[in-house]
């Protein structure tokens, strides 16, 4: 949370006046007494005003193969059919706004204020190119109830709809999602009085104002997340996010020199069932199914792969996931689903060796194979 944030979650609970010396001269005083004491982790504050710029180095080659295993991410985003966008108006609450939305792979744009025109043709150009792959674009605004704040939204919407017509590509659907009338009676958030004299955005805003930051950050995160969830679904991101952690795996085997077993050492999990190890049922059947897919259709690992990332994306559980892809693939002829029960019963408890050894054998017969053994 930022210091504000605490500020008014202070406030909503009738602990403090919602008053300028309160601010400073209670939370700000007791945060820094409280976290200097140790009574508070410093990771609990954040401050998204101030920032470090730093030159990302390595020691060698192989470090920087490992920082790329490590950090290795797929994009949801990508995979989705439309090209989606958060916009907040504070920069102090990017933080908070940034666990919901890394989640997905989706950029969030702080305009800090009314964005200025460099900054919404940047977005022009994503919605042309979002244009030339075929996709929408959905543009979601989060800022404050208050003069500036209703305007900032219908300000992105005109400037982007002109700069988009310069660039031939069709306007994004700009949603103003929080803060809202509504928002502000369902939560009781405090207000404070509107700033009119010498304002002219203050003209036709009836009643006073209230900041996004007095909304709680879990609810404000849940309104990010439950835009985006309508374009990304939980289970297209399990699934993306089940080949992505193979990949990295895969790579990291690669950046420490084993490259013979980086395809063993990229299943999602270890496979041994003990205790706060054990493997769910995706997660099985995506290592058993890559498995079955060189053993009984004879495919190289590499087709195998790709096959078995595809079928699984089909349906919210690994039977009908199958069953679909099989289905949508012309090759289910009726007992192909109960062929993959009988392959999975017996694999489904092997440990991570036993797996290990059926993919070294596999490979060895395939390498025979094109070298004419």
């Amino acid at each position: 949370m930022t210091v504000r944030q605490v500020f008014y979650r202070l406030v909503v609970a009738g602990a403090i006046d919602k008053t300028e010396a309160e601010y400073q001269g209670t939370v700000i005083r007791l945060l820094t007494d409280m976290r200097l004491s140790g009574e508070i982790d410093f990771a609990d504050i954040v401050d998204e005003s101030r920032r470090i710029r730093l030159t990302a180095t390595y020691d060698s080659v192989q470090d920087a193969l490992e920082s790329t295993a490590r950090y290795y991410r797929r994009s949801a985003l990508q995979q989705a059919g439309e090209h989606v966008e958060i916009w907040c108006e504070k920069d102090a609450l990017a933080g908070v706004i940034w666990d919901a939305v890394s989640e997905y792979d989706v950029p969030l744009l702080v305009s800090r204020g009314m964005p200025s025109l460099t900054f919404l043709y940047g977005t022009a150009l994503r919605i042309k190119r979002a244009y030339e792959a075929d996709k929408r674009t959905m543009l979601y605004q989060f800022g404050d109830h208050d003069p500036s704040g209703v305007l900032i939204p219908q300000t992105i919407d005109r400037r982007l709809r002109e700069l988009c017509a310069k660039l031939g590509a069709p306007p994004p659907i700009v949603e103003r999602v929080a803060l809202t009338v509504d928002q502000i009676r369902e939560h009781d958030l405090p207000t404070r009085p509107t700033k009119r004299a010498g304002n002219n955005h203050a003209r036709g805003f009836d009643g006073d104002s209230v900041e996004l930051d007095a909304l709680p950050p879990n609810v404000l995160r849940d309104m990010v997340r439950g835009v985006i969830g309508s374009h990304i679904s939980d289970h297209a991101l399990k699934v993306l996010r089940a080949a992505e952690e193979s990949e990295r795996l895969t790579l990291t085997a690669f950046a420490r020199g084993d490259q013979a077993n980086s395809a063993t050492s990229g299943m999602p999990k270890d496979t041994t069932a003990t205790p706060g190890n054990e493997w769910d049922d995706w997660d099985k059947a995506w290592v058993i199914h890559l498995i079955w897919q060189m053993d009984r259709f004879e495919e190289d690992e590499e087709s195998a792969y790709d096959i078995t990332m595809k079928v699984m994306s089909w349906g919210d559980t690994p039977d009908e996931a199958l069953r679909r892809g099989w289905v949508e693939r012309g090759l289910d002829d009726g007992s192909g689903l109960d062929q993959w029960r009988w392959y999975w019963r017996m694999h489904a408890d092997w440990p991570r060796e036993q797996l290990n050894a059926k993919l070294d054998g596999l490979r060895a017969s395939w390498r025979d194979k094109e070298a004419g053994v």
